[in-house]
């Protein structure tokens, strides 16, 4: 146990980083609107910092949704082998980082949907999709562990 609590802790640790990172890039994104527009040169010149911004904004949430996978997996682990008082902890871990990945996935959905390059949009959501359905399989999984622990 004590190395999911170190692989947890440097996971937790990655995710604060990108939260905080998400931040910095919608600050960016915020900024490419406020560019000039009054002439074509100025238009052109700020769709492609929009584009780009965002191209920027939509990375950052899918690589928060990265670690919620690799995380489930160590709640799962304690569900199924820790100690039976810690089983419902890890139902609840399991549940926010379900969450978090849904949440993560909401802000990747709104980014793509204004972006204009098809090739990023496709792959991008194509990653978004199979993470969120690893990470719910993955609930499912412990909340097995966790119930039949409750049970006794």
């Amino acid at each position: 146990m004590e190395s999911v609590l170190q692989q947890s802790e440097r996971l937790r640790a990655g995710m604060a980083r990108l939260v905080d990172e998400d931040t910095e890039v919608f600050k960016e994104v915020m900024a490419a609107f406020g560019l000039p527009k009054e002439t074509p040169g100025d238009q052109e010149r700020r769709t492609a910092a929009i584009q780009a911004a965002t191209n920027k904004a939509t990375l950052v949430p899918l690589n928060l949704m990265r670690p919620t996978d690799e995380a489930i997996a160590l709640a799962k682990i304690v569900a199924e082998k820790g100690n039976k008082n810690s089983a419902s902890d890890a139902g609840v871990a399991a549940l926010m980082l379900q969450t978090a990945c849904s949440g993560a996935a909401l802000n990747v959905r709104i980014n793509l949907s204004s972006l204009k390059e098809e090739a990023f949009v496709q792959e991008t959501a194509g990653q978004m999709k199979g993470i969120a359905q690893r990470v719910e399989a993955g609930v499912m999984e412990t909340l097995v562990f966790v119930n039949k622990s409750l049970q006794g």
